[in-house]
């Protein structure tokens, strides 16, 4: 057992609030936590936590870790968080649909589906993926799945990649996104760029995290409760002497690159929802006692691992 208290988000704070395991858990405590007849009596908790140098009050108090200069994205996580079935977007069938794809080379692999609300400029980040040392075909595999979970159907979903993914394989020696676009993948002819912007500025992180904030700030950025690593990811995303420390964003990646290319996205039947008859009705959830959907090439199921 290892008790401390967390003023820096080391690796090893990350690695036991962020990455699942059996044998290990953490249980965050703080001066707030303290029943009202614990140890510290109600009316000398005020007077302790001021008696802290303020950067470091949070921290004491709470038990969350600081983040350098301070988080990145400062809107109550609350606001953002909703609990809708995606199938009800469905039923508003002008509205657009894409993915966002973070490629994993030393760090994990992500994914994550977006609904455009052409209506109000609202995104919702409906669902995700974060995979570990899995191949694309893999990858591609796993969003099959995700598919089927569910629309109950194979779906193709313009998907948005960083500059990166444009990149050569060392092994195969073959651009990495082509990989993907081989094994299925509906990637966009070009990688995520902000619109009307050319050079550095197109692809800028700054103008990116810009962009989430506000609209964080405005309600035009939602994201299911079942987004569990995007909301993990955005609560230690911070800075450190002004830069932005790029450790543990995989899905936060992801996500943005989905919010820079809206603009290619597709409506539901643009992306395999055809007439809408096909799609399980919104609230129910597809029969799992039929065998489990895999995707050509694979022989397992990504999700159970049979």
């Amino acid at each position: 057992m290892i008790t401390f208290t967390a003023l820096r988000m080391t690796e090893i704070s990350v690695r036991y609030r962020t990455e699942f395991s059996p044998n290990r858990t953490y249980v965050q405590f703080g001066l707030a936590d303290i029943s009202p007849d614990g140890h510290i009596k109600p009316e000398d908790r005020a007077r302790i936590a001021a008696g802290y140098p303020e950067h470091e009050r949070e921290a004491r108090v709470t038990g969350e870790p600081m983040l350098g200069e301070g988080k990145i994205f400062q809107t109550p996580e609350a606001q953002i968080i909703e609990d809708r079935d995606p199938l009800e977007f469905a039923n508003i069938t002008h509205w657009r649909w894409g993915a966002g794809m973070d490629l994993g080379i030393r760090h994990p692999w992500a994914y994550v589906l977006e609904c455009y609300d052409t209506d109000a400029d609202v995104i919702h980040l409906v669902a995700e993926l974060r995979i570990t040392g899995q191949t694309p075909g893999h990858h591609v595999a796993a969003i099959r799945q995700l598919e089927m979970r569910i629309f109950g159907r194979h779906m193709d979903f313009p998907t948005a990649w960083p500059a990166d993914a444009g990149t050569r394989d060392k092994g195969s020696g073959e651009a990495v996104i082509k990989q993907y676009k081989q094994y299925g993948l509906r990637v966009m002819n070009e990688h995520a760029t902000h619109q009307h912007l050319k050079g550095a500025a197109s692809n800028s992180l700054e103008g990116g995290l810009a962009e989430q904030n506000e609209r964080e700030r405005n309600g035009k950025w939602k994201v299911a409760r079942s987004c569990v690593c995007y909301l993990e990811e955005r609560r230690t995303y911070h800075r450190r002497d002004g830069e932005v420390v790029k450790m543990r964003d995989d899905t936060l990646s992801a996500g943005r690159y989905g919010m820079m290319m809206k603009r290619k996205f597709l409506t539901l039947d643009e992306c395999g929802g055809g007439a809408m008859g096909g799609l399980r009705p919104p609230g129910t959830h597809r029969n799992r006692n039929r065998a489990p959907y895999v995707a050509a090439g694979t022989d397992f199921d990504v999700f159970s691992g049979e």
